[in-house]
């Protein structure tokens, strides 16, 4: 007993010095500014919707090492091991030979756990499970396979959790983060699932994540006029040039492209582009894996009743923004009428004959 307390004491420094969780004040400014840029899925009066960095362009990669793996792990099971039970019957290999072969059978079928989770997880699962937000109501709902977790705002504590792949790494990633804390100050957990969601993207510093933190807090404590609406919205839907779309190259060209013709636009990836035609058989069944899962991976539906709820906040705040434009014209048009109007100046041969400077002829 007293050496399983040791390794489970060492098990958990290793533990808090690897993976750690810094909780920050609610209801203040996370960051000096908003950004909700590779983020926001959805924006209007209604709701705000963003994704947790599931559509990173790293989901995919290896898919082809995995498969290769898992293949060859299925061929040997499925072709090699009985061949090798018939020899032993045939007399051509002795018993030992056999029980290695079928010891490292037993090994490869649980090692085979690892690829195909990885290929589930990359093409069967869904990529980004979404985050939708409500300011009317103070409500947020996390998409789950289960049915989406419904959490309060008021109970969500903002924090950045660190991470590293090991106690003795010099690198660390950071995630924003928002958990609910019930009032015994524990995280809640539904259906097994803890309360808590990412915001926005990976950051190699804490400063590269708080800004999609404050666009979240601003949406909710401000409502959406505190906001701006991020340069493109992320979509569920992969285009065709994602295949190619090595480390952002294709974005950056379809930007370029855009924005060409107004001053102080980024120049033309060129360097990068080449490095890519010359790296082409490497990089690109990598790139091509990466759309292949985006694209094929199912996408996060929304209850129809949420969907719904949400459509019909929207219609009204259209109808009530149309109500006061129509307002606003009239009250212009009254104005405008009661307003006093100068008579006209007529000149005949330069000389004045009507108009306010000699009255009325």
């Amino acid at each position: 007993m007293a050496w399983w307390s040791r390794k489970n004491k060492t098990w958990q420094q290793i533990k808090a010095a690897t993976h750690s969780a810094k909780l920050l004040p609610r209801r203040t400014s996370l960051a000096g500014w908003a950004n909700g840029d590779q983020m926001v899925y959805a924006l209007n009066p209604a709701m705000l919707e963003i994704g947790q960095g599931g559509n990173s362009p790293m989901h995919g990669w290896g898919t082809i090492p995995f498969l290769g793996g898992a293949s060859g792990i299925l061929f040997f099971l499925i072709e090699g091991l009985p061949s090798f039970f018939k020899a032993w019957d045939l007399g051509e290999i002795p018993m030992w030979e056999l029980a290695l072969v079928c010891i490292a059978s037993i090994f490869g079928a649980a090692l085979l756990i690892v690829p195909l989770s990885y290929l589930w997880l990359s093409f069967f699962a869904v990529t980004d499970p979404t985050i939708r937000f409500d300011h009317k109501r103070q409500k947020v709902w996390m998409w789950t396979g289960k049915g989406p977790i419904e959490m309060d705002w008021t109970r969500l504590v903002p924090r950045v959790e660190s991470s590293v792949a090991t106690a003795y790494a010099t690198v660390k990633t950071y995630r924003g983060q928002y958990a609910e804390v019930g009032a015994d100050g524990n995280i809640l957990v539904t259906h097994g699932i803890p309360h808590v969601f990412q915001v926005g993207q990976i950051s190699a510093a804490e400063e590269g994540v708080r800004p999609a933190m404050e666009y979240v807090r601003l949406y909710m404590d401000a409502g959406p006029h505190a906001v701006r609406q991020p340069e493109k919205f992320l979509s569920h839907r992969t285009p065709w040039y994602a295949m190619v779309n090595f480390i952002g190259m294709a974005d950056d060209w379809v930007r370029w492209r855009e924005n060409r013709d107004k001053p102080g636009v980024a120049p033309a990836p060129w360097l990068r582009t080449i490095g890519f035609v010359l790296l082409f058989p490497l990089f690109f069944p990598l790139q091509f894996t990466n759309w292949l899962a985006l694209t094929v991976a199912p996408r996060p539906k929304w209850p129809k009743e949420l969907d719904a709820l949400h459509a019909a906040d929207l219609a009204q705040w259209q109808q009530q923004e149309a109500q006061r434009r129509q307002q606003d014209l009239t009250a212009d048009r009254a104005s405008e009428a009661l307003a006093p109007r100068r008579k006209p100046v007529i000149r005949v041969n330069g000389e004045i004959v009507s108009g306010s400077e000699t009255g009325s002829p």
